[in-house]
C-alpha cells in the first residue's frame, strides 16, 4: 500500500490544498492521502492560528467527499512537542511496514529539512513528495541538500537522476525510500490570504470549499485579526 501523507496547519483547509493533494494522488497511483492538521506551532502569533479542534473540523468537512482522502488526529492528540519523525514511526506501527508512506510538502519548507528533529531518521523511514511550483528552478534542491545534510550526517548522500514528466527521483543512499520533485499545478491562494479577506469582510467563498466557509462562518473564525 502506497499513502501521502499531507500535514500541515491548515488554518484553513482551502481549494489550492485539496486540487494539489489530488494531482499528486494521481500522478503517483496513491491509495490514499491522509491530512494531518499539526498542533498549535509555538512561534506563531496565538490569533493566528484557530483552535486545534476547529482546523480538524474544516478538514474533515473539505475531504469528507473524496473516497481515498483521510484525515488523523495523531499530532492534535499528542500532549509535548510534535514531530514529523514521531508520526512516521507511529503511522507505521498502525499500518504495517509493507506500507510505503510518502511525505508531502511544498518545496520551500522541504528546503528547510536540516532544522527538523532527526531529518537523518525521516530519510531512511519515508519517501519524500516535494510540490514545487511550475517553472521553479529545482536543480538547486541536491546542492542544498548536499550542504545542509550530508555535511552534517556523512553517510547520507543523495543522488539526482534524469528528470521524467517533470518529475526529478533523488536517491537517498543506503535508504530504499527517495525524493520526488514534481511541479504540481495549485490554485494561487495561500491561508494568509483567506484570513486576511475574511477579516476584511471580503469575498472569499470560491477559494474554499462549500462547507469549510459555512463553518468558519458559523464558528466566526479568523474575523479579528490582520492577517
Amino acid at each position: 500500500m502506497h499513502i501521502g501523507l499531507a500535514g500541515g496547519t491548515f488554518n484553513p483547509i482551502h481549494n489550492g490544498h485539496l486540487v494539489a493533494a489530488s494531482e499528486i494522488l494521481d500522478r503517483f497511483k496513491l491509495d490514499s492521502i491522509i491530512f494531518i492538521p499539526s498542533a498549535r506551532p509555538p512561534h506563531k502569533k496565538t490569533e493566528e492560528i484557530a483552535d486545534p479542534l476547529h482546523r480538524f473540523c474544516m478538514v474533515s468537512i473539505a475531504t469528507l467527499s473524496h473516497p481515498k482522502f483521510l484525515v488523523s488526529p495523531i499530532e492534535l492528540l499528542r500532549e509535548e512537542s510534535s514531530y514529523s519523525i514521531q508520526t512516521i514511526k507511529e503511522l507505521k506501527g498502525q499500518y504495517g511496514e509493507k506500507t510505503e508512506f510518502y511525505f508531502i510538502t511544498g518545496v520551500d519548507a522541504f528546503l528547510e529539512i536540516y532544522t527538523w528533529k532527526d531529518p537523518d531518521l525521516l530519510f531512511m523511514n519515508c519517501h519524500f513528495i516535494v510540490a514545487s511550483r511550475p517553472g521553479y528552478e529545482n536543480k538547486n534542491i541536491l546542492e542544498i541538500l548536499t550542504k545542509t545534510i550530508t555535511s552534517r550526517f556523512k553517510n547520507i548522500r543523495f543522488k539526482a537522476l534524469e528528470a521524467e514528466q517533470n518529475i526529478m527521483k533523488i536517491e537517498v543512499n543506503e535508504s530504499p525510500f527517495s525524493i520526488f520533485v514534481a511541479e504540481i499545478s495549485a490554485l494561487n491562494v495561500s491561508s494568509t490570504e483567506i484570513r486576511k479577506r475574511i477579516s476584511e469582510r471580503k469575498p472569499c467563498s470560491d477559494l474554499l470549499p462549500d462547507g469549510v466557509f459555512t463553518y468558519i462562518g458559523k464558528n466566526n473564525l479568523y474575523a479579528n485579526i490582520n492577517s
